[in-house]
């Protein structure tokens, strides 16, 4: 661990700048002087700087800044999104994000049919691997519907706070979700946080699960299948489908409130997380776990 400096104007710069932003009050002090900083400059005439300060929006210069500010995100890829939000309130018709992260990609399609005529474009990666991608244009091809679901269709996949299935490429859920019309209205509804999932939609959830694993199959539950592939040799638990109670969870991890600067945001404990010794973590399953004398059969 680093060790906790006050950041201004006559502090030196750490020798290690590694061991300086493990903290996390030097990360908190240095970025809060940084925006601070950015207000004293003189942005090009027809410019404007928006820096962000915890929860304030600090503008250089002056602007109307109430539809974001404060703001309770605290992800960047939230707050990226946010801005190019705002940036169409305010009569902008051409926005670019830049980000290395796909899910902003996803998040940018997502509200893309939301901006009306606007263009919204992504400066994705960095090297060898740097490309514009058109937001707008995707969203388009895609209609509203599968624009939107996207949002689950990234979190059933794969995502930060879900782990993806154990040698299933995002481009096999991409493929089984657009060859079949039930998907895509399945994953838009799951995409706006529902309170309930209906008995109908958990019954397709598994349908598609099930497709994942072997896209031949004509099995609707996920358990039947793990019977089956079990049965037929496959006996790695990691490989073959989730049980039905643990599919239950991804959707408590879509969001959709990225262009909302102050969602009311529900606890944890009702979307798939548990309270674990003053730590949140993911709930996996809500059955027992099997005796470790099970597993090696």
């Amino acid at each position: 661990m680093g060790e906790s400096l006050r950041v201004a104007a006559s502090t030196r710069l750490p020798s290690n700048w590694q061991t300086f932003l493990r903290v996390d009050s030097n990360k908190t002090g240095f970025f809060n002087y940084l925006a601070h900083a950015l207000k004293a400059v003189h942005p090009p005439e027809g410019k404007v700087v928006l820096t962000t300060r915890q929860e304030d929006v600090i503008s250089n210069p002056e602007s109307d800044v109430s539809q974001i500010a404060p703001c309770a995100q605290e992800e960047a890829d939230g707050r990226m999104v946010l801005h190019a939000a705002h940036a169409h309130g305010q009569d902008h018709c051409r926005i670019m994000i830049q980000a290395t992260d796909t899910y902003v990609v996803v998040l940018a399609i997502t509200i893309a049919d939301t901006i009306q005529d606007c263009e919204l474009y992504i400066a994705f990666g960095h090297g060898k691997t740097f490309r514009y991608i058109s937001a707008h244009a995707i969203a388009a091809q895609l209609c509203a519907e599968s624009s939107h679901g996207l949002l689950f269709l990234h979190a059933i996949s794969g995502c930060d706070t879900v782990s993806a299935f154990c040698g299933i490429a995002k481009m096999t859920a991409w493929d089984i979700w657009r060859a079949l019309y039930i998907f895509k209205s399945l994953f838009s509804r799951l995409s706006q946080s529902p309170s309930q999932i209906s008995d109908d939609d958990k019954k397709s959830l598994e349908r598609f699960e099930v497709l994942l694993c072997k896209r031949t199959s004509t099995l609707q539950n996920v358990n039947e299948a793990r019977k089956r592939l079990f049965a037929f040799g496959i006996r790695q638990l990691k490989i073959i489908p989730l049980t039905s109670s643990a599919l239950l969870f991804p959707p408590g991890h879509v969001w959709g409130k990225s262009i909302v600067a102050n969602a009311s945001v529900p606890s944890p404990s009702v979307w798939g997380w548990e309270r674990i010794y003053d730590a949140w973590t993911p709930t996996w399953s809500t059955l027992q776990k099997h005796p470790s004398h099970v597993a090696n059969l």
